[in-house]
């Protein structure tokens, strides 16, 4: 049975998840093309290793040090020819699904010449045989995601395998209060999703996270945009950065570059990278980037924040996108399968449906566009707003860039949920959220005395608060 050998190695070496399947399940030996098996080795190799499959350049380095006139003799004009090979999606899972035939021939004929597997024949009768052989046959299937374990081996695998050998540690987005709703913050392997209205500011929201996570945390951040230019992302991050108006830095942006100078102690260059895509874009596209990012630079993320969902595809084919249920429902499951393959700690967000627009109260997880099967697949769901009512009633708040945001936790699905909303006053200028908190109810009410720069309560619980001014920079 011959299948395009090529295409096939091309393939792997772009599709970081079918790379670290066929490495466990594929022999090189079962190549015809005789040149390309010590080709496909070192692919299985370095993906064993880095978790992510090499590019034509690494291997070209791969041989080059192991021996660098093999390279040149046997080995150079089959990377040409590999690194020139062009093909379509269909001629991918075409040529995978040959593959998958050829594995189970393969490995067939191994497993019925292997002594433990005639000797096992002793022990079973035929219908069990059947069985067996049927699992078997069945691990090779590409959707198989079913695992099966007895409990001790069960709980055994757990604390072998727990966070790919690493601790679980929660990763604190240092937006208190909602570190305080997720139990101190998200672990690596979970989805967290920011749910608002058009122009609300997820992407504020998202932008201030990943600051944070990368300089507080000292995590390895990448930031995703696939709305927003890179001059936009770095304008807006470069607010952050240098605690001053987004005019500001956009008329002086080596602003930018001196203050990250000072902030080289919270290793920020290093642990922030920004990723601008101009397309709709799938988890096979970010993980292709962070394979890329690794070939060339030896760099992981430990979290990807992607801004934001309605801009995303699901892997499978033939999906309607006007079937809005089931297109995002699949899109949240490939954010979580890639954050389990990747270790990584993923943050998004989505838009709330039109009902959600224009309601005084998020209601519930409902008001998701279309549906709520992706928010389902989160850990953590989080709704925002803007609240103009208040805005608009206090005077000192018009006409400045302060704006006040509610936020509502939805779902917390391993720590506590709050049903109280909680508003925030945040900078949209300096893409900053401040730390003032309040209670809706507290503020329902104000008085002349807001004209003065101090705001007044009214209730049982009459109170007096001065406005807290932003004084920037942002030091983490």
């Amino acid at each position: 049975m011959n299948f395009n050998e090529q295409i096939f190695l091309r393939s792997l070496m772009d599709r970081p998840a079918d790379a670290r399947k066929y490495t466990e399940i594929f022999k090189p030996h079962w190549l015809k093309t005789a040149e390309l098996q010590p080709i496909l080795a070192k692919i299985f190799e370095f993906t064993k290793d880095k978790a992510i499959p090499p590019g034509i350049n690494t291997l070209r380095e791969m041989f080059i040090d192991e021996d660098k006139t093999a390279y040149d003799i046997r080995y150079k004009d089959t990377l040409d020819r590999l690194e020139a090979v062009e093909y379509t999606d269909d001629q991918v899972l075409y040529t995978l699904d040959k593959v998958k035939n050829i594995m189970i021939s393969w490995s067939l004929e191994a497993m019925v010449q292997s002594p433990d597997f005639v000797q096992s024949l002793e022990h079973f009768e035929g219908g069990e045989v059947i069985k067996e052989v049927q699992k078997w046959v069945a691990s090779f299937e590409g959707n198989n995601e079913d695992v099966e374990f007895k409990i001790q081996d069960a709980v055994e695998e757990l604390i072998k395998t727990r966070g790919w050998n690493q601790p679980m540690t929660n990763i604190q987005t240092h937006i208190e209060f909602i570190d305080a709703w997720c139990g101190g913050g998200l672990r690596p392997r979970q989805l967290g999703i920011i749910m608002a209205p058009t122009g609300a500011g997820k992407s504020m929201c998202l932008m201030i996270m990943a600051y944070k996570m990368a300089t507080v945390e000292r995590k390895r951040v990448m930031f995703i945009s696939n709305e927003l230019s890179m001059g936009e992302i770095t304008e807006r991050f470069g607010t952050m950065i240098v605690g001053k108006d987004q005019d500001e830095v956009i008329d002086s942006p080596s602003l930018i570059r001196d203050r990250l100078s000072d902030l080289d102690p919270y290793k920020i260059r290093e642990n922030l990278h920004l990723v601008e895509v101009n397309r709709e874009i799938s988890t096979n596209d970010i993980e292709a980037i962070v394979a890329r990012n690794i070939n060339l630079y030896g760099w992981a993320p430990e979290v990807v924040v992607v801004d934001y969902m309605e801009r995303m595809k699901p892997i499978v084919t033939g999906m309607n996108r006007e079937n809005t249920s089931g297109w995002f429902g699949e899109v949240a499951k490939d954010l979580i399968r890639m954050s389990k393959r990747t270790n990584t700690l993923v943050w998004t967000a989505t838009q709330t449906n039109r009902s959600g627009y224009n309601s005084d109260v998020v209601q519930g997880i409902a008001q998701v566009q279309g549906s709520i099967k992706h928010l389902q697949e989160a850990a953590a769901v989080i709704a925002m707003r803007q609240r103009s009512d208040y805005t608009n009633a206090t005077p000192s708040l018009k006409d400045t860039p302060i704006k006040i945001l509610e936020f509502t936790a939805l779902k917390m699905r391993h720590s506590r949920k709050d049903d109280k909303p909680i508003l925030v006053e945040a900078d949209f200028s300096k893409i900053a959220i401040l730390k003032n908190y309040h209670q809706p109810s507290e503020w329902d009410k104000f008085d002349e005395d807001e004209k003065s720069g101090v705001r007044t309560t009214t209730g049982t619980n009459k109170r007096n608060r001065n406005k807290k001014k932003y004084n920037g920079p942002a030091t983490p």
